[in-house]
C-alpha cells in the first residue's frame, strides 16, 4: 500500500503528464508539424537568422486558390504542379537567397485589421520552405511593395507584425508556375557547337530535307554547308540558326498535354540536332504553331510540350537554298591582272593589267578609238564582289544544262589565281542570268543589270570614234555576231 505522500506524489506527476500533453497538443495545432516557432527578431536584424539555403528541398507558394510547389528532385530544382518540369535555377537561388539575408528594417503595424491593407493577408503569398524530413524552415506572408518599390512588407506565418524588409520579395516570387520555369530551352554557348543538322518538310515539299552545317575552326569561312552539297555557308544564316538553337526561349508550357498528335510532335515537321565540341548532343523537335504568335516544341525527346516564338521556329523551317553562300565571287580589284572573256564562234576577249603602270590593255589593240575604260571598270566593279539574288540546288526546276553556256569569264589575280565564271542563261522571265563557278555545283542567280555588265564582246571595248570610219579588229579574228550568243558545249 502506498503512503499518503506517495499517493501525493503520483497525483502531481499524473498531472504534469497531463498538463504536458495538453500543452504539446496545442503547440501541435497552433504551429503544425514541423512549424518553426515565432521568435522575436530586433529591428535591423535578419529575420531568419538561422536559415541554411542548402538545407532546403520544397518551397510551397501559395495565393489564394492557386499554388506552386518547387521541389528538389535529384539535385536539380523541378516545379512539382507542372509535371516536374525545370525550374529557373538562378530564380530559386535567388529567392532562396533574398529570404535569408531578409532584415527587419522596420515594423508598420501589430493590429490584424491592418494586414489587408499591406496585403499581408490571403491577398499576398504565403511561403513555406521545407527540409528533406519536412520540417519547416521558414513560413511567411509577402505582401505589397514599400512606398520606394525595393522594399517589401512581409508578416511571419502566425505573427502579428507587418515588417518592412529592405528585399524586394515580390518580384522575387510568383504563384504562377509560368514565372518559375526553365526559360532557356538547351542553355548551350553559341560558341560551343560545333556541327548543326537539320530535318525538315517544308512547306509544298513531300520529302525531308536534311541540312547539316559544320564549323571549320580558325578557319574563313567559319561555317560550311555539309548537305545537301558541299559548299560555304552565308555565314549570317549559318549564325542566325545556330544562335536560335543556343538562345531557344521558351514562353510557355502545356499543363494537361493530349496526344503528341494534336501538337504536330508525333512526326515533327522540324528536327534539330545540335552537337558541341565535346560531343554532346541536343535535340530540339518543333511541331505545329498554336495558331497565334507561338510554335509548339519538344527538347530532347523530354515529355513536356512547350511553346516558343513562332519568329523563333521559323529559324529552322529554312529552304536549303536559303543557307547557301550568295557571294559568287570576290576579287581584290587591286590585284587583278587578267580578265578572258570567251562566247561562241565570238571573238575572245583579253585584257591585260601592267604590274608597274597598273593601266589595263586590250590584247590584239584598240585601235584608233583606244580602250573604253568605263566597260572595263565596269566588269571589273561585278567581279570583285559579285553576289546572287537566290541559288538553286535543283538545275532542271529552270530547265538549265549545267554543261552549256553562254559566255566563261576567266578573272586572274596576283600568283596566278584563277576564278572561273560560266553565265549559262536568262531566266524566263527575263530577271536574272544564272551562272556557276567552274570549281563548284551550285547555280546561282544574279540579277540582269550585273549580267549585262560581264556579257560583252571584243568592240565593247574599243572607244568610238566621231568620224565615219571606225577602227577594224585584228586580220585573225573572227566576225563579230551579236547573234551568236546560242549556248555551246562547255570544254572539259
Amino acid at each position: 500500500m502506498f503512503s499518503c505522500i506517495e499517493k501525493t506524489k503520483l497525483k502531481l506527476i499524473a498531472i504534469l503528464i497531463i498538463v504536458t500533453a495538453i500543452l504539446g497538443t496545442a503547440v501541435f495545432f497552433v504551429y503544425g508539424p514541423g512549424k518553426k516557432q515565432i521568435k522575436d527578431v530586433k529591428t535591423g536584424g535578419l529575420i531568419y537568422y538561422e536559415l541554411n539555403t542548402a538545407d532546403v528541398t520544397t518551397v510551397k507558394i501559395k495565393k489564394g486558390e492557386a499554388s506552386v510547389t518547387l521541389k528538389l528532385v535529384l539535385g536539380k530544382w523541378a516545379i512539382e504542379t507542372l509535371n516536374n518540369y525545370p525550374v529557373d535555377e538562378d530564380k530559386i537561388k535567388g529567392f532562396l537567397e533574398k529570404t535569408k539575408v531578409m532584415k527587419k528594417e522596420d515594423v508598420r503595424g501589430t493590429n490584424p485589421d491592418k494586414f489587408a491593407k499591406f496585403e499581408v493577408d490571403n491577398q499576398g503569398l504565403l511561403v513555406e520552405m521545407l527540409d528533406s524530413s519536412g520540417k519547416t524552415l521558414a513560413y511567411f506572408h509577402i505582401g505589397k511593395n514599400a512606398e520606394n518599390y525595393q522594399s517589401t512588407y512581409v508578416r511571419l506565418f502566425e505573427g502579428n507584425e507587418v515588417i518592412v524588409t529592405g528585399e524586394n520579395m515580390r518580384a522575387a516570387c510568383s504563384d504562377d508556375n509560368k514565372f518559375w520555369i526553365k526559360r532557356s530551352a538547351l542553355g548551350i554557348d553559341q560558341q560551343k557547337i560545333k556541327e548543326l543538322a537539320i530535318s525538315s518538310v517544308i512547306e509544298g515539299q513531300t520529302t525531308a530535307q536534311v541540312i547539316r552545317l559544320t564549323k571549320i575552326a580558325d578557319a574563313a569561312p567559319k561555317w560550311v554547308l555539309k548537305e545537301p552539297v558541299d559548299a560555304p555557308a552565308d555565314q549570317a544564316t549559318a549564325s542566325a540558326v545556330t544562335g536560335a538553337a543556343a538562345n531557344l526561349n521558351i514562353d510557355d508550357i502545356v499543363k494537361d498535354v493530349k496526344e503528341l498528335k494534336e501538337y504536330g510532335l508525333d512526326v515533327p515537321a522540324v528536327t534539330a540536332t545540335v552537337t558541341l565540341e565535346d560531343g554532346t548532343a541536343r535535340k530540339v523537335s518543333i511541331g505545329k504553331d498554336d495558331g497565334s504568335t507561338h510554335s509548339y516544341v519538344m527538347v530532347d525527346d523530354k515529355p513536356f510540350v512547350l511553346l516558343c516564338g513562332k519568329s523563333q521556329a521559323d529559324n529552322f523551317r529554312k529552304k536549303a537554298e536559303e543557307y547557301i553562300d550568295k557571294q559568287v565571287c570576290a576579287v581584290d580589284a587591286d590585284n587583278l591582272t587578267k580578265i578572258e572573256i570567251s562566247r561562241p564562234e565570238i571573238q575572245d576577249v583579253v585584257l591585260v593589267r601592267d604590274d608597274k603602270s597598273k593601266e589595263w590593255s586590250l590584247a590584239g589593240g584598240a585601235g584608233q578609238g583606244g580602250l573604253k575604260l568605263q566597260t572595263v571598270n565596269s566588269i571589273v566593279n561585278t567581279v570583285t564582289s559579285l553576289r546572287a539574288n537566290s541559288a538553286l540546288l535543283d538545275a532542271s526546276k529552270a530547265e538549265i544544262d549545267p554543261g552549256k553556256y553562254m559566255e566563261k569569264l576567266v578573272i586572274t589575280e596576283t600568283g596566278d589565281k584563277k576564278t572561273v565564271l560560266y553565265i549559262l542563261k536568262l531566266s524566263s522571265d527575263n530577271a536574272s542570268y544564272y551562272v556557276k563557278k567552274e570549281d563548284g555545283n551550285t547555280i546561282y542567280a544574279i540579277g540582269k543589270g550585273f549580267g549585262d555588265n560581264l556579257l560583252k564582246q571584243y568592240g565593247d571595248f574599243i572607244e568610238k570614234k566621231e568620224e565615219t570610219e571606225q577602227p577594224k579588229p585584228p586580220a585573225d579574228s573572227a566576225p563579230s555576231n551579236p547573234e551568236g550568243l546560242e549556248k555551246h558545249e562547255q570544254p572539259k
